[in-house]
């Protein structure tokens, strides 16, 4: 099977710990006989402004110990409003996928984690290319109240058009279940069994 990844942040490089069970899981799935690639749209903000004179910009390419993993460096120039924020994840992802694609073909199925902003991407991906995908939900924000009106409108949709959604905990699946209440979408937990 042939899966890729698209993490909502993803580690900088192999020693950073931002996103790292996401890299874990893609090198697990990988020497367990899957064929793995991850794409990222690496945005960086204007809080960040010395980046915009020294940081990356446009697709590069990363092979992590045979993981073949796409970035698309860019710098927003808009302060972050959510919808903006989201335009130009997609556009980021997009390019990063047409160049992962170029190299390694299309996935036979999507795995995002986190629907802001993976999600977004993966349903684009979805309208283009007819590319199924499943989101796994990690993010705090849920729990914590954090998630404003915004980014609850551009999350339903790319939420509904997912063909399973996963929590990461039972508590927190009734918790999106409860967020979501007014979509027809399911939040599960799925226990794998190690013998599985």
């Amino acid at each position: 099977m042939h899966v890729l990844i698209i993490p909502s942040w993803y580690p900088e490089y192999p020693e950073d710990i931002r996103g790292c069970f996401f890299r874990e899981q893609a090198l697990a799935l990988q020497k367990y006989g899957c064929k793995v690639g991850v794409i990222y749209p690496q945005l960086r903000s204007l809080r960040n402004w010395k980046s915009a004179f020294g940081g990356k910009y446009g697709i590069h390419r990363e092979l992590d110990n045979g993981l073949v993993t796409f970035r698309y460096h860019m710098m927003s120039w808009i302060p972050r409003m959510q919808n903006m924020w989201a335009m130009f994840w997609v556009r980021g992802g997009l390019i990063a996928y047409e160049a992962y694609v170029k190299e390694c073909g299309h996935p036979d199925i999507i795995h995002v984690h986190s629907t802001l902003y993976g999600g977004c991407v993966a349903l684009k991906v979805y309208d283009l290319y007819q590319i199924p995908y499943v989101i796994t939900e990690h993010s705090s924000l849920f729990a914590q109240g954090k998630v404003n009106d915004a980014q609850k409108n551009i999350s339903k949709v790319a939420v509904t058009g997912a063909k399973a959604r996963l929590a990461v905990s039972v508590e927190f699946a009734s918790l999106l279940n409860r967020f979501y209440a007014d979509q027809s979408c399911i939040w599960q937990y799925l226990v794998l069994s190690k013998n599985a």
